[in-house]
């Protein structure tokens, strides 16, 4: 707000961009577009706010995602930001998972969906190969990032997960984002979620973290 705006002006976004069951943030021209193919999928308020996600980045740490980590950083803090701000109006059973109507026939998870921010996954489990999917990497992070939320509450994880974008840049690594929450909580809460935290991003393969 204010000076501190992140965002000086509205995002423009086409609700029928395309055809195709797809839709994206363009850097470009700063702008949401949203695709009719399957399920409208700005029918769906946690698709649009995954797209929101990477405007939200865009907009504090321009061009991020230009490295695979990197990348699959922003998926996942779009999963994360979608279910997060969605979660105390959904019944227990459905908080996880994300973009339930898009992916309405889905079957690969239960109850239906995109996907999960709760899966067991540890860094082990990137694909490092050139034709990786960002998208299954990034339920890594997603899932590391609702750890956080899970030990310090949606609150004060939505804040100091936003705010540590602020040291991060477009090639940035799982372990500089760990260290940017960390550095985060130091500045916004006096460190006072420091072990907790580290506990997180060690059970979960992310680091070294100091």
């Amino acid at each position: 707000r204010g000076r501190r705006a992140i965002f000086r002006d509205p995002l423009p976004a086409n609700a029928h961009g395309t055809r195709d069951d797809n839709s994206w943030y363009s850097p470009g021209l700063r702008s949401l577009t949203f695709g009719t193919g399957g399920v409208d999928d700005a029918e769906d308020g946690e698709t649009i706010l995954h797209e929101f996600g990477h405007a939200l980045q865009d907009a504090i740490c321009p061009d991020f995602g230009q490295s695979p980590e990197a990348a699959a950083m922003g998926e996942g803090f779009g999963d994360y930001f979608a279910a997060s701000f969605f979660a105390a109006k959904k019944p227990p059973r459905f908080r996880t998972s994300v973009a339930m109507w898009d992916a309405i026939d889905n079957h690969e998870y239960d109850p239906p969906c995109l996907r999960r921010v709760d899966e067991p996954l540890t860094y082990e489990s990137f694909d490092h190969s050139p034709d990786a999917d960002e998208h299954e990497n990034g339920t890594i992070w997603s899932a590391t990032l609702w750890e956080v939320r899970e030990a310090v509450g949606p609150e004060i994880a939505d804040r100091i997960i936003i705010e540590s974008h602020f040291q991060l840049d477009g090639f940035t690594t799982f372990a500089r984002g760990a260290r940017a929450i960390l550095d985060a909580d130091r500045n916004l809460y006096g460190g006072r979620h420091v072990l907790p935290l580290r506990q997180i991003f060690r059970g979960r393969g992310i680091g070294p973290v100091d």
